[in-house]
């Protein structure tokens, strides 16, 4: 049951239980003073601001946040008429609130903020009547949130170039208050019901409010059917069923409603507006060492509830999901500067995105133990992926039925767990530029570099007979580089020029971060890594403390929030266990495999990865149905394809650099989309 606070209940004579700093008797009349003359300002500004009207239409979430500020006010004010604290003019304001049509433009919206300046006058007024009184603040978290909508609102006003003047002017003060403590004035601005809002949302049932609809349902059948995506009404008759059902909660003060989800986030700061829900925080995956792994989880655009949910993993190990998949590669958004751009080809078009910092350690998950840092490896990582997916089911619980493939390498596990009891439902794994297996991926890094013009023939000879990279890898791991190894790995260094994006060797670098690239060829930067065009822009966006707040992650032992984990001491052996044996048994438990590969990336060459997907095809047995053949994106081809059965695929993207999705958002979409569908690839 949702009960509106006490303080919608007093008398506005004595004002006691609105929480308000004291104030001068001179302070509080100049404050009065300042009311009046924005109560003055505010009816140029409804005036010249008329033309909003047809230039602006509100959104369906803004239009419900409408309502309900205007069912609070007219509340309000009815209460100050019946306790002696209003004029008949407030009275017919309080009638003229009552009046729920005519929702759909910005122009409700602007009455709604003249209502708020018109209380606050009322409530200066009545502080320099009750100046002895020690009134204080008590929630200043509501009032930086309806600031921020403040913020939001007058930037909106001023991106559709709408009277330019005043919004700038309007934008600039909310966002010179959004670092202030909060005031009386701000108080006013900020008292808006929040909770009521969320549960008004949730409860309403269009089809239940319709003309000759049965009006007997519970609430909870209210609840079940409620559904905002339903087609079969007009606008006009969603805001009128709307504000019906925000009357009703008004007058019962009340409604029975489950809370919003802790994890739900209410606005990325800088993000643009957008019609599907994001939510992130922790699972704990170890109570005794209090071990927690934070994700950051995207609904689909549309038609969130037919979606499958597609978990994706970075690899590294020791890299971040949230930082490079989310923000970087095939997320909702990409930072800007101090703001979020769309990405209209993210992913979470065609899923649910769920994406997993990983392991402990990594980007905002966290262990107060540090002794969870040491000599981590592939199985604790896969152990502790799967407890975080089973306490994220118990979150999220609509969601453990659907769906699930993987772009990871938690599967194998899951496979396991599956044969004792059915706890996933596990449809398919996709690996992009994956080592599949030691020397093999780190050998054909040579021939790339040669064939690529990146080496001479002469240090390319050196590179595959006198040290091949995987022995430099596993020399320099065991601390024995050879003086052979060290004198080859230098020539090969000096040849390709640290001014080339090993990740993508088309790419031009950013200057001002290329004495990041002199570590590609170290065996350390075998860990996946940002492309340095962008990582500046990622690690910017994710240390700021707002971000942070919204996102509900906090910094546990570190600093700083970082790409790649420098405090994780992951077990780099590891590095030479073969995965494509666990490949291999998926395809056998009858899940569906997609390797796929970026052919700009040198790091992980598609090479590598195609010899070792032909080879395994064959020890499985399965015969070639889709022989090797271009694929298409639009008008363009998007990459080369290979099938093997029906349940092995191996797929190159053209152009693409080892974060495929980033240097080649809509071929990679495509690849996605096909794969979620079972369907091969598109011919020209």
């Amino acid at each position: 049951m949702l009960i509106l606070p006490s303080w919608c209940l007093f008398s506005l004579v004595s004002l006691r239980c609105q929480a308000l700093p004291h104030f001068s008797n001179q302070s509080l009349k100049d404050d009065t003073a300042t009311a009046a003359e924005q109560l003055r300002e505010a009816e140029s500004e409804t005036k010249a601001l008329r033309m909003m009207t047809q230039r602006m239409i509100l959104t369906q979430e803004e239009m419900e946040e409408v309502v309900l500020k205007r069912c609070w006010l007219a509340r309000y004010w009815g209460l100050a008429v019946q306790h002696g604290g209003g004029d008949p003019d407030r009275s017919k304001l309080a009638r003229d609130l009552s009046d729920l049509t005519g929702e759909g433009n910005i122009e409700s919206m602007l009455s709604v903020e003249m209502g708020l300046r018109e209380l606050a006058s009322l409530k200066l007024y009545l502080l320099w009547l009750n100046t002895d009184d020690q009134i204080w603040l008590d929630n200043p978290s509501q009032i930086q949130d309806h600031q921020a909508w403040l913020t939001y609102y007058w930037r909106r006003a001023l991106a559709h170039g709408v009277e330019e003047d005043i919004a700038e002017d309007q934008l600039q003060f909310w966002i010179s208050r959004s670092g202030q403590p909060p005031t009386s004035h701000d108080a006013v601005d900020a008292s808006i019901e929040q909770q009521l809002w969320e549960a008004s949302r949730r409860e309403i049932d269009h089809s239940s409010l319709a003309p000759g609809a049965n009006h007997k349902r519970t609430d909870s059948e209210l609840s079940s059917h409620f559904s905002l995506s339903e087609t079969m009404l007009s606008q006009t008759w969603k805001a009128m069923a709307m504000a019906a059902l925000v009357v009703h909660l008004c007058i019962f003060m009340g409604v029975e409603s489950s809370l919003p989800h802790p994890d739900k986030i209410a606005r990325l700061p800088g993000q643009p507006h957008v019609g599907f829900q994001q939510f992130s925080g922790y699972v704990t995956v170890d109570g005794i060492k209090n071990r927690a792994l934070f994700y950051y989880f995207v609904e689909a655009e549309l038609d969130q509830a037919s979606k499958p949910l597609v978990l994706w993993l970075n690899g590294g190990p020791g890299c971040s999901s949230l930082g490079v998949g989310a923000f970087s590669e095939n997320g909702p958004f990409r930072p800007n500067g101090r703001v979020l751009i769309r990405n209209e080809h993210s992913w979470n078009r065609e899923a649910n995105m769920l994406y997993l910092e990983t392991p402990v350690g990594v980007g905002f998950s966290y262990a107060t133990d540090s002794s969870s840092y040491v000599a981590v490896d592939d199985e604790a990582t896969a152990r502790d992926n799967l407890v975080f997916l089973q306490g994220w089911f118990n979150k999220f619980p609509q969601y453990r039925n659907k769906d699930l493939p993987l772009y990871s390498q938690l599967a194998k596990l899951m496979v396991e767990i599956n044969r004792k009891e059915k706890l996933f439902n596990l449809k398919g794994i996709a690996l992009g530029n994956p080592v599949l297996e030691f020397a093999t991926d780190l050998n054909s890094r040579a021939e790339y570099f040669w064939s690529h013009g990146l080496i001479s023939d002469s240090t390319y000879k050196m590179f595959t007979s006198a040290c091949n990279y995987s022995r430099y890898v596993s020399e320099y791991y065991r601390d024995s580089v050879s003086s052979i190894c060290s004198l080859v790995m230098k020539q090969v260094s000096t040849e390709t020029s640290r001014f080339v994006d090993k990740y993508d060797v088309t790419l031009d670098v950013c200057i001002s971060s290329v004495l990041s690239q002199s570590k590609v060829i170290s065996p350390k930067q075998v860990s996946e890594r940002i492309d340095v065009c962008i990582e500046d822009e990622t690690v910017n966006y994710l240390n700021r403390k707002d971000v942070q707040k919204a996102l509900h992650a906090r910094l546990v032992g570190v600093r700083r929030w970082e790409v790649c984990s420098n405090i994780l001491d992951y077990e780099v052996l590891n590095i030479e266990i073969p995965t494509i044996n666990i490949v291999g048994s998926l395809i056998n438990a009858g899940i569906p495999v997609l390797i796929y590969s970026g052919d700009q990336d040198s790091v992980i060459p598609l090479t590598g990865s195609r010899t070792l997907v032909h080879k395994l095809a064959k020890e499985l047995g399965l015969n070639t149905t889709v022989p090797y053949r271009a694929w298409f994106a639009g008008k363009q081809v998007g990459g080369w394809t290979q099938v093997y059965g029906t349940i092995l695929s191996f797929a190159t993207i053209r152009g693409a650099s080892h974060e495929a999705p980033f240097s080649q958002p809509e071929r990679s979409l495509m690849l996605f989309k096909s794969f979620l569908q079972g369907k091969h690839l598109p011919e020209q």
